[in-house]
């Protein structure tokens, strides 16, 4: 006699398979890019397709474009800080000028309404305050906003045509 499987188990495997997928062409597609000189962020591509997996095509939109706004919400805010702030963004001065850049950019989501970009931008922002680039901040930001739009893109088409959703039904896949 064969296991019977649960409908739970049959999403999470569906579920499963999108991400691996997603993951795979995200690192695929840098690879590619690779080849013609075209130096992507992996982690930044990757983490993109990844986020954007949701149950229903509605919220992997939502998610995908909250993604893209709150990467250039956070690179905005992070090249006017460093601009601003240069010379406060080491020690004590660096703990202040997070706190009140970052609880800026939470304010800046809420207004445009953004709740799913939260997290990303404070990500950007804080992945370019505190990390040392070879390339100008806005190049930085530039670079980030393809990544990020290239992985939403894989997560995107993955999320709709893989196992596409049955959403009139609410089942999620």
């Amino acid at each position: 006699m064969g296991k019977k499987y649960k409908a739970k188990d049959i999403l999470l495997n569906k579920l499963a398979f999108k991400i691996a997928i997603t993951v795979s062409l995200c690192i695929l597609l840098v690879e590619v890019l690779r080849i013609f000189d075209l130096d992507r962020s992996i982690y930044f591509v990757t983490i993109g397709g990844l986020v954007t997996i949701q149950t229903t095509k509605k919220d992997s939109l939502a998610m995908g474009i909250g993604r893209i706004a709150g990467t250039i919400v956070g690179g905005l805010v992070a090249v006017l800080t460093i601009y601003i702030f240069d010379d406060l963004l080491n020690g004590y001065g660096l703990f202040f000028v997070a706190f009140f850049s970052i609880y800026l950019i939470m304010i800046i989501n809420g207004k445009i309404g953004n709740q799913a970009g939260f997290l990303e931008s404070a990500v950007i922002f804080t992945t370019i305050i505190m990390l040392d680039h070879q390339e100008t901040n806005i190049l930085y930001v530039t670079n980030r906003l393809f990544d990020t739009i290239m992985g939403v893109g894989i997560g995107t088409l993955i999320s709709i045509y893989v196992f596409p959703f049955k959403e009139e039904k609410n089942e999620g896949f």
